[in-house]
């Protein structure tokens, strides 16, 4: 039907592809069925992705909690089903480095807007402010502003308005910014 390889053009123009679920696993290098989980054989993935995925007998299912614009007062769950193993493989050939280990933002995502409910208590209007990388105390600012806390991660109250975050940790600075309606 042509989406294959429409969606092969847009990876080689530098389009961002993003796949869900299943389309992640045809994301990658094969699809491998042993079992018959999902009709048996073995495909061809785009190789998009440096994966091969093997589809196992038994299904496992897991819970997992988190939080989305609300502060700890507030958890959503979701289910997880698993019914393969995605296998990534190593993706750095020697010739970068790791970027494993430098400090970075994971959220909010640079360009991120999120929407301030004067209806709902401030409790629960929280931003979760996460990195990665983090060797030691944090101090984070944001728009030049010192923030309480000194970890990996901190909550913040929303508030409206147009923001720059910065983290500092060990050495390693990383920032984003994000907007509140």
């Amino acid at each position: 039907n042509g989406l294959e390889s429409a969606i092969l053009k847009l990876a080689a123009r530098g389009t961002p592809v993003l796949g869900i679920c299943g389309g992640y696993q045809m994301l990658g290098r094969t699809l491998r069925d042993p079992l018959g989980v999902e009709g048996g054989g073995e495909l061809a993935g785009l190789g998009l992705l440096p994966a091969d995925t093997v589809f196992r007998g038994e299904k496992t299912r897991t819970r997992v909690a988190g939080t989305v614009l609300a502060g700890p007062d507030c958890p959503h769950t979701r289910e997880e089903l698993f019914i393969s193993d995605t296998v990534p493989q190593k993706v750095c050939d020697g010739k970068h480095e790791a970027s494993a280990a430098a400090l970075q933002i994971l959220f909010p995502v640079r360009g991120d807007v999120f929407k301030y409910d004067p209806a709902l208590p401030v409790a629960g209007q929280q931003l979760h402010f996460k990195t990665a990388g983090a060797q030691g105390p944090c101090v984070w600012t944001l728009n030049g502003k010192r923030l309480e806390g000194d970890g990996a991660d901190i909550w913040w109250p929303l508030e409206k308005g147009k923001f720059a975050l910065e983290a500092a940790c060990g050495g390693q600075e990383a920032r984003t910014d994000f907007q509140v309606l």
